[in-house]
């Protein structure tokens, strides 16, 4: 912000021919100096008023990463082809030996979830070679 400024100064006095002190002086900042100083403070604000605009969206808008594991699902059946119920599955990634189970629900429906990415093999049990599997999303 600018202030405006005082000058004193000794004045000769033609009359005595010595110096007196001068009254005060104010100097104003002229008028394109002031009309600087509005749009700077003009600028400011709008430039807060942006910057809390953008901080606001981003802690409001959700941010997702994406995720690398699937979700493996499908239906055991039987030839004819009826739904086969509380049959237990095994999936075991090839690559690590790791395992997981899961169950067929009431309509033979199975799931696995957060499969990391690679080489699964899957079996059935009880093992029987009337059963096929039917890929539901993988």
């Amino acid at each position: 912000m600018l202030h405006t400024a005082t000058t004193i100064g000794f004045v000769e006095h033609v009359a005595t021919d010595g110096p007196i002190l001068n009254q005060r002086q104010s100097v104003s900042p002229s008028k394109a100096v002031q009309g600087t100083s509005m749009s700077l403070r003009t600028s400011r604000v709008v430039l807060n008023v942006t910057a809390f605009i953008a901080f606001a969206m981003l802690v409001l808008c959700p941010l997702t990463a994406q995720e690398t594991r699937a979700t493996l699902s499908g239906t055991v059946t039987d030839p004819s082809p009826a739904n086969i119920v509380g049959a237990t599955l095994r999936l075991t990634n090839t690559a690590t030996g790791s395992t997981a189970n899961a169950k067929t629900n009431g309509d033979g429906q199975y799931r696995f979830l957060f499969v990391d990415p690679g080489n699964y093999s899957l079996a059935v049990e009880p093992r029987a070679s009337s059963l096929t599997f039917r890929r539901k999303s993988f």
